[in-house]
């Protein structure tokens, strides 16, 4: 009796099938699921993705230049300098979180997919250096967060748009080294926060609107190298903070404005090669801060000077009639 009360205990001790194995959650949270994410972070998804050389689209992601990036989770997007080409596909406007996209020093291609003025989360957009062209649309001005809007070293042509003028969060913007033409739009002058403004090197023609005068906050004002005709606008006078004014290699007339003499922080002032006919006395008042220096070359400045400037300090002057 003894003996088969001690094999029953025995008996009892080894069965292994009491005992409680440690359960797991699965992805979908259920314990002791087999329910398993795929490729794409999908539990349970049906999505057909390659593990090894990227994804294809789901609703959750968006494919670009051979990678795969999540749409919600996706707020910035810094691919310059990459070696990309082609053009910029469509799909980039699947990432409606972006708020900052850099392309810039690439060689892209083609036009500006309407996609990108879509993107109304962006505060910086660099596409500069590259090879897009066709027109600038009037949708850039859907972009209203924008901070930073650089164009510059493409081929873009046609004219800036109006709309530009929504763009009221500006601090730099930049369209420099472009096949752009027309007039500089008037609306220019409400993005009053602008501290950069770069438009040279493009085919702009027209006066200089008056409206430039209201970018208090400006200190780089680039419109070299275009076909701005008529005279300096007196409103320059409000641009107190100006560093760099570059006006260089137009077709400005007329004399140079007094209120020039107001541009005390300026430290380069470009006016050469245009068709000015007389430096105001008010110079004198600045020339000292132009540690940078001043340029009034290839101009018709050939009658009285202000007591400050010699002949030869203004350079060769066209002087014939």
């Amino acid at each position: 009796m003894k003996k088969l009360l001690l094999i029953g205990l025995l008996i009892v001790g080894c069965d292994k099938s009491s005992s409680t194995a440690p359960q797991v959650e699965d992805c979908a949270g259920v314990v002791g699921g087999d329910a398993e994410e795929d490729c794409a972070g999908e539990c349970n998804g049906t999505a057909i993705v390659d593990c090894v050389f990227g994804c294809i689209a789901t609703p959750q992601n968006v494919e670009l230049w051979g990678e795969c990036y999540n749409i919600e989770e996706t707020t910035e997007l810094d691919l310059h300098r990459n070696h990309l080409s082609g053009e910029i596909p469509s799909e980039i406007g699947n990432l409606t979180n972006l708020t900052y996209l850099s392309l810039h020093g690439n060689e892209l291609k083609g036009g500006i997919p309407p996609e990108i003025w879509e993107l109304t989360n962006l505060t910086h957009l660099y596409l500069h250096s590259n090879q897009l062209n066709g027109e600038i649309p009037p949708d850039i001005g859907s972009l209203t967060n924008l901070t930073v809007l650089t164009l510059s070293l493409n081929q873009l042509t046609g004219e800036i748009p109006s709309s530009i003028g929504n763009l009221t969060n500006l601090i730099a913007l930049a369209l420099d080294s472009n096949s752009l033409s027309g007039e500089i739009p008037s609306e220019i002058g409400s993005l009053t926060n602008l501290t950069g403004l770069n438009l040279d090197s493009n085919s702009l023609s027209g006066e200089i609107p008056s409206s430039i005068g209201n970018l208090t906050n400006l200190e780089r004002l680039e419109l070299y190298f275009n076909q701005l005709s008529g005279a300096i606008p007196p409103e320059i006078e409000n641009l107190t903070n100006l560093i760099h004014l570059h006006l260089d290699s137009n077709s400005l007339s007329g004399e140079i404005p007094s209120e020039i003499g107001s541009l005390t922080n300026l430290e380069f002032l470009g006016l050469s090669d245009n068709y000015l006919t007389a430096i105001p006395e008010s110079f004198c008042d600045i020339k000292s801060y132009l540690l940078d220096g001043y340029s009034f070359s290839g101009n018709k400045i050939c009658g009285e000077l202000p007591s400050c400037l010699t002949a030869e300090e203004i350079g060769e002057q066209d002087c014939g009639y």
